[in-house]
C-alpha cells in the first residue's frame, strides 16, 4: 500500500515538475552550434588514438599518462559523434580545468519552451581522481553531490553494466596546461 502511495506522488510530481523542468531545461540558442570537422581520416585517427590508450591493452599497475591537446579532445568528440547529428560537443581549457558543452537537438516541434538542451560541466584540475566542480543542464544547476552517482548510472546504460565506475576509478589526476 506504500509503495502504491508513493508510486501515485512520483507519478503526480512528474506530471507536475515537466513543464517547469523544459521551460528551465530546454533553451532556443544552441550552446555548441557546430562541432570540430570530421573526415575519414580523422576518425581513423580517433580510433589509434583511443586504442592506445585502452585500459585492455595497457601493463597492470602501471600508471599511464595521456596527454592531449584541446584540438585533439574535439576532433576525437567530433569523431565519436558523428553518427548522432543531433548532438555537438565541445571542450575548452580554462585556469581552473576543462569546460564541456554538450547540445542535443531536441525532435520537438516549435514550442515555447526550446529546441536545445545544453549541458554544461567543469571538470576541474585534481591530483585525486576525476572531480566535476559544475553541472548546468540549461539553467537548471544540478548538485554536485548526485553528479557521481548518475555519471555511473549514465556510463552503465551506455556501455557494459559496471564500466561506469571502474572509468571513473581509472583517473587518477587531471591536469590542465596551456590548450
Amino acid at each position: 500500500m506504500v509503495v502504491v502511495r508513493l508510486f501515485l506522488w512520483l507519478i503526480i510530481l512528474g506530471l507536475l515538475a515537466s513543464p517547469v523542468i523544459a521551460w528551465f531545461g530546454l533553451e532556443d540558442a544552441p550552446l555548441v552550434a557546430e562541432s570540430a570537422e570530421v573526415n575519414v581520416r580523422d576518425v581513423q585517427w580517433a580510433k589509434v588514438f583511443l586504442k592506445q590508450y585502452d585500459r585492455r591493452n595497457l601493463p597492470d599497475g602501471k600508471i599511464t599518462t595521456i596527454t592531449a591537446n584541446q584540438g585533439q579532445i574535439n576532433t576525437a568528440l567530433a569523431a565519436a559523434l558523428a553518427a548522432v547529428p543531433q548532438l555537438k560537443a565541445q571542450i575548452v581549457p580554462s585556469r581552473f580545468g576543462l569546460l564541456a558543452a554538450i547540445t542535443g537537438e531536441t525532435p520537438l516541434p516549435d514550442n515555447p519552451f526550446g529546441k536545445f538542451i545544453n549541458i554544461s560541466m567543469m571538470v576541474e584540475s585534481t591530483t585525486t581522481g576525476m572531480k566535476i566542480g559544475r553541472l548546468r543542464i540549461g539553467e537548471i544547476e544540478i548538485p554536485t553531490a548526485i553528479v557521481r552517482p548518475v555519471f555511473i548510472l549514465v556510463m552503465d546504460q551506455v556501455a557494459v553494466p559496471g564500466r561506469g565506475e571502474a572509468f571513473l576509478e581509472m583517473i587518477r589526476s587531471v591536469q590542465v596546461t596551456g590548450n
